[in-house]
């Protein structure tokens, strides 16, 4: 209930997006949304928040990731303006934190079937180009800035990319 409770107070009422932390002035993660948004479809089956509360923020969030939340080939900025949706910090795409957020809308897809959130957590998914964040290798970079291209690290031993490999397949 406690971990509901920081995704309910620290997301834009308008934009849906989480901040990264409870300090002022955060901007928001995409994978801090990631987690709100699995955060809510669990919080909703428990009954710690009503079916339309969930239902209505998680919609809110997921059409803002669709419709104005930067990105680069469906592969989105670490971090976020909360307002916004642009990117803040000249961060990079990030493919685990777009791995995160994909997963947590994949997750509240399934949680609210047939409804249009299913059909947006899906649109999100399928529009990220892992292939393009391959670079070429075998290795799925970690990041990109328009500023200076592909980041040089990869996801080339075990870690939390377990997941960002799993959606990639």
């Amino acid at each position: 209930r406690d971990t509901l409770q920081y995704f309910i107070d620290f997301s834009d009422p308008k934009t849906g997006l989480t901040q990264d932390s409870s300090q002022y002035n955060s901007p928001c993660s995409i994978a801090a949304t990631g987690f709100s948004l699995a955060a809510l479809s669990i919080g909703q089956s428990q009954g710690w928040i009503s079916y339309r509360a969930a239902y209505d923020q998680i919609l809110k969030t997921l059409e803002t990731m669709n419709d104005t939340a930067q990105h680069r080939n469906g592969v989105f900025y670490h971090f976020l303006a909360p307002k916004t949706g642009r990117r803040v910090w000249n961060s990079e795409v990030s493919s685990i934190d777009t791995a995160i957020l994909a997963a947590g809308a994949l997750l509240a897809g399934e949680y609210f079937k047939g409804t249009p959130v299913e059909s947006l957590a899906r649109q999100i998914y399928e529009r990220v180009n892992w292939e393009w964040m391959l670079n070429g290798t075998d290795w799925i970079c970690m990041g990109w800035k328009p500023e200076t291209g592909f980041l040089p690290y990869y996801w080339d031993s075990y870690s939390e990319h377990i997941i960002l490999q799993a959606l990639a397949i």
